[in-house]
């Protein structure tokens, strides 16, 4: 396979299962755990393999759907119940529902001075979807951004002047009242104080210490109660930018304008959402001084 249909198929699905109604995000702690299927198999005694289906287009894109572990099981094992039509149509209803999710909402331009977190597998996707690169995601990914040095610098400005680029649309929870199923997988601006939970501390960052359990009692979160329900952003520590920034994660209430994507409802009508980016919300004065 090219890496730019696989770029393409992992950007078109947002990085979730294209399996009908699945969604199950499939960048965990920047461990890809999506797999690449194809619909056609490769051999002709694979799932869904045809004879004469050509050679030269087995690997790209069209003939490749994104799902999780689970559902690549399902389909392979039982092929005569997941005929190619099938998934291929699955794909196409993905891909538009991504889609969809995308363009709800106004534009949204960055009220950002500072970043204090970039979500860079999240922020790959979206760069995607409106045509933009991010320079080798992948290898940035491996890191924690604090570590990176002076290569830091360049990628919060990077990130920072995409956002302002593309402008991408985006809803704000103001305007909600209740949520429901409708809401998961949009994209939502805010610029408002939260509140810190199981908080990051810089000498587990440093050593390599801290690991995410996938459990908020544990793993660190801010939160922020609106009027009709409180939203719950879980904390990624490779992500935060700076040692600055990781004390912001433990001061107990912090301002933070950035952007997320609504993952789940929880039991208690708490709406969990994963942050793209976090920073530090501009000030007159930064206008200002650009102005100047």
């Amino acid at each position: 396979m090219k890496n730019n249909d696989i770029l393409v198929l992992w950007v078109k699905a947002g990085g979730m299962c294209s399996f009908k109604n699945c969604r199950e995000e499939l960048l965990i702690d920047n461990i890809k755990i999506g797999h690449i299927a194809h619909i056609v198999a490769k051999s002709p005694r694979g799932p869904r393999g045809e004879s004469a289906y050509e050679k030269d287009s087995i690997d790209h894109y069209d003939n490749l759907i994104l799902l999780c572990p689970t559902h690549h099981q399902m389909v392979d094992s039982k092929a005569e119940d997941w005929p190619s039509e099938t998934l291929q149509d699955m794909k196409i209803k993905h891909e538009g529902w991504v889609r969809e999710k995308l363009l709800r909402g106004n534009s949204w331009s960055p009220p950002i001075s500072q970043l204090c977190y970039i979500n860079i597998p999240r922020l790959s996707i979206l760069a995607g979807l409106y045509n933009k690169q991010v320079p080798s995601p992948l290898e940035i990914a491996a890191y924690n951004l604090h570590s990176l040095g002076i290569e830091l610098l360049y990628l919060m400005q990077f990130f920072k002047q995409l956002l302002e680029d593309i402008q991408p649309h985006a809803l704000s929870f103001e305007d909600i009242t209740t949520f429901d199923n409708s809401y998961i997988g949009a994209t939502f601006g805010f610029n408002t104080n939260f509140r810190t939970k199981n908080g990051v501390y810089v000498e587990d960052v440093q050593d390599n210490r801290f690991t995410l359990k996938g459990d908020l009692r544990h793993d660190p979160y801010i939160y922020h109660k609106f009027k009709h329900f409180k939203l719950i952003l879980p904390i990624n520590p490779r992500w935060i930018t700076t040692t600055t920034a990781i004390c912001q994660f433990s001061s107990g209430q912090v301002r933070f304008a950035g952007l997320c994507v609504v993952k789940a409802m929880n039991g208690n009508g708490d709406v969990v959402a994963s942050p793209l980016v976090l920073g530090t919300p501009k000030s007159i004065w930064d206008d200002f001084l650009k102005s100047s």
